[in-house]
């Protein structure tokens, strides 16, 4: 469609300029001391243009970030002390995006909506937890011979999961953009991520040592 490919198409743009901003090559790499300070101001700048134009903000700041996190095939790279600044700013950026996505999904959370739908949404976790994890993980475990892996460590990965950024962030966007229904994904995914903190991230460290997985 005429918003992704508008998106895509500024992202291209955007990404390489970017790049061509922090690399560190004697022909480009105009902020390569600071890419912090050039990431914030290209990427809102694409953003701001594309929501403008009608493209798709979100598609463009992806590509863009996919081209500088793969610069090396554009022939651009990083110096070591550079790429160590690049790395520490994107690891803060993350720590801060993450906890903006939890505080937008715990202002947003619809109380109504998830005491409706508490005791069937309990039942969706308990299969999630204990049926369809499992399942997955196991199937993408299992064809990688090289990993090695054995019982223990997929009976833990099996268990243990990540709190759910990328979910919480599609359900308030969702309900940011008033989408028929986005109430329940909103209460799913808050119901979620707080069965998976108070069970799975609560015992994770003992089903460790009984394992016999830590030193």
């Amino acid at each position: 469609t005429k918003e992704l490919a508008l998106g895509a198409l500024i992202g291209v743009v955007a990404g390489a300029v970017l790049c061509y901003a922090v690399a560190s090559t004697t022909k480009a790499g105009i902020w390569d001391e600071s890419p912090g300070v050039a990431i914030l101001a290209v990427v809102a700048l694409a953003y701001f243009s594309t929501e403008s134009l009608g493209g798709s903000a979100y598609l463009a700041t992806f590509v863009m970030g996919l081209m500088v996190g793969n610069m090396e095939w554009l022939g651009l790279g990083h110096h070591d002390e550079h790429a160590a600044l690049l790395e520490g700013f994107l690891g803060q950026v993350a720590e801060i995006a993450t906890l903006l996505v939890f505080v937008t999904l715990g202002l947003n959370l619809p109380f109504e909506a998830l005491s409706r739908y508490f005791v069937g949404g309990l039942l969706v976790m308990f299969v999630f937890i204990f049926v369809a994890r499992p399942i997955t993980v196991l199937a993408c475990l299992l064809p990688d011979r090289r990993g090695e892996w054995t019982g223990k460590e997929i009976a833990f990965i099996s268990w243990c999961r990540e709190t759910g950024v990328i979910p919480a962030a599609v359900a308030s966007l969702l309900l940011a953009r008033g989408v028929e229904g986005a109430e329940i994904a909103v209460s799913m995914v808050a119901l979620a991520v707080c069965v998976t903190l108070l069970l799975q991230a609560t015992t994770a460290g003992y089903l460790a040592r009984r394992l016999n997985l830590v030193d």
